[in-house]
């Protein structure tokens, strides 16, 4: 079976990648209608024009430029087009030749990767995005750690670690995938420029053979299913990517100091809020905590320094909780509200509780119940010269053993 040139042009004139025929002195005499769409230029434009006029940049008119050394030669362009839209292509040249070897025309054809393209540069962006959050992560964790006022990070640092690997376990899996997947779409996109030759070619039994080859592999790989999991991935992706920006947001909230130690404005409810974060993954597994936190004013203060405060009351009432080893999981409640002149935080657990000879001791430093190992004896007593001394403020305790603790903190709207 042979095609007639009517029918070869028609092929060409309705491929779906965009087709430009140059002459042998580079001047182009046809483009179909896929590489108007593809480029925005219009036949009536370009036609007689040298491909010079064409403005993909310095590798496309290098690639013309030594095209006759070699039989073909492929790059990836970028340009705009007068839409201001974004287009990528993979575009391909070759010569065709008459039997004694000499170049009759050019043939460029020009396939639209702006999908795959723009698929590769957010994977790129979510990539480097999660490498600065896990950046930023580690500084601040190494700047907390390493901070004397900061003793208790160190003992939530694997529970922040925890918290950030389990997004970051599933964004690594998806890459995996996404992968994979357009390494299986740019197989198929080589196969189907393949096809394409040997169509320009007139090689009609193989152009069948490969047809059908290609067939089977989209049906072996499912292309179908990759489509609709490409965006489930990227949406998985985003929502890791999300989960660790708060962590990362939360330690650096909770890890800034104002120049010097100096008073700024400072929501209390935010600092609890953000503080929760950080502990969530020591608390979760022990404890509901039950916010009723009020509309407050602002207060002068040094954030870094109250939640630090806030953060030794909760993991100290964790530590409660399971040393009562209770059957069902426990409480904590925090609430704010206001008092005159005062912003107040109260902070109750259902935990063991306190006898009288140990909360006579609570702020004394070095003084601690926990086994060696489990604690410095320092966070209470960081805790009450933060309120008391740092603040002007007031720290009290109730406990009663075998049911609870509560911490009621006090502090001036002004300093």
């Amino acid at each position: 079976m042979k095609i007639c040139e009517k029918e070869l042009w028609k092929i060409i004139d309705q491929s779906p990648r965009g087709i430009l025929i140059a002459d042998k002195n580079l001047k182009i005499r046809y483009i179909n209608e896929q590489y108007s769409k593809i480029t925005g230029y219009e036949a009536e434009d370009i036609i007689d024009k040298d491909v010079s006029f064409l403005q993909y940049g310095q590798e496309y008119f290098y690639m013309w430029n030594n095209i006759y050394k070699k039989e073909r030669d492929r790059i990836e362009i970028f340009h705009k087009k007068e839409n201001g839209e974004n287009i990528y292509s993979l575009c391909t040249i070759s010569n065709v030749k008459d039997e004694m070897d000499n170049v009759l025309f050019y043939l460029e054809a020009q396939e639209d990767i702006t999908s795959i393209k723009n698929i590769e540069i957010e994977l790129k962006e979510k990539n480097d995005q999660l490498k600065k959050a896990l950046e930023e992560a580690e500084n601040m964790q190494f700047q907390m750690i390493n901070q004397d006022k900061m003793a208790s990070i160190g003992y939530l640092a694997a529970g922040v670690a925890h918290e950030i690997n389990n997004p970051l376990g599933f964004i690594s899996s998806n890459f995996e995938s996404l992968t994979k997947y357009i390494k299986t779409l740019k197989e198929i996109m080589d196969k189907e420029h393949e096809l394409q030759l040997l169509i320009m070619g007139n090689q009609c039994e193989k152009a069948m053979e490969k047809a059908k080859n290609i067939e089977e592999i989209k049906k072996d790989k499912n292309l179908d299913f990759i489509y609709e999991d490409l965006n489930i991935l990227m949406e998985e992706s985003n929502e890791g990517v999300e989960r660790i920006r708060e962590i990362v947001k939360s330690l650096r909230v909770f890890s800034h100091e104002a120049a010097d130690n100096k008073f700024e404005n400072y929501d209390l409810n935010d600092g609890i809020k953000e503080t929760l974060v950080i502990a969530k993954n020591e608390i979760k597994y022990y404890a509901k905590v039950n916010l009723n936190l009020q509309d407050i004013p602002l207060i002068e203060a040094v954030s870094g320094h109250i939640n630090q405060v806030i953060l030794n009351i909760i993991v100290n009432a964790v530590y409660a909780i399971k040393e009562k080893e209770m059957k069902s999981i426990g409480n904590i409640d925090i609430s704010t509200y206001s008092d005159g002149n005062f912003v107040c935080c109260e902070i109750k657990d259902d935990g063991i509780g306190m006898k009288e000879e140990t909360l006579s001791k609570i702020f004394e430093a070095f003084f601690t119940t926990k086994p060696a190992g489990k604690g410095t004896g320092l966070g209470l007593s960081i805790s009450y010269d933060i309120i008391k001394n740092k603040h002007k403020g007031d720290i009290e305790v109730e406990s009663v053993y075998g049911e609870g603790t509560k911490f009621i903190i006090k502090l001036p709207i002004t300093q």
